[in-house]
């Protein structure tokens, strides 16, 4: 009896936590698919700088991440174009309230193959 009710409430916290933690790790890998296809479509179409940071805080925009202008740093070097974000996620579990840190770096030849 005592064991099967141990056995429900752990069952429920694991619920809970799943049910909290879950969206933002999925919005943050989301997030990160949609980074690597826009920093291929940048090398492939040579975008500039501006416009990178614009598609990236659309991509930001759109799976409900809180990103600045500030978080997002274009590179140039060597023919290829790196996109570097770094990104803070509050994660709020009931009793226990964490700031969760990111940072994707991805790199593309400029130029189409």
């Amino acid at each position: 009896m005592v064991g099967c009710l141990i056995s429900l409430v752990l069952l429920g916290l694991l619920v809970v936590v799943t049910l909290r933690a879950g969206p933002p790790y999925f919005a943050y890998k989301s997030f990160e698919s949609d980074l690597k296809k826009e920093t291929s479509r940048a090398g492939a179409n040579i975008y500039d700088e501006e416009t990178i940071v614009r598609n990236v805080l659309d991509l930001a925009k759109r799976n409900e991440l809180p990103l600045k202008r500030e978080d997002i740093t274009v590179e140039r070097y060597a023919g290829q174009v790196s996109i570097r974000v770094r990104c803070t996620v509050p994660l709020d579990i009931i009793v226990y309230k964490r700031d969760i840190n990111f940072e994707l770096k991805t790199t593309s030849l400029i130029g189409r193959l």
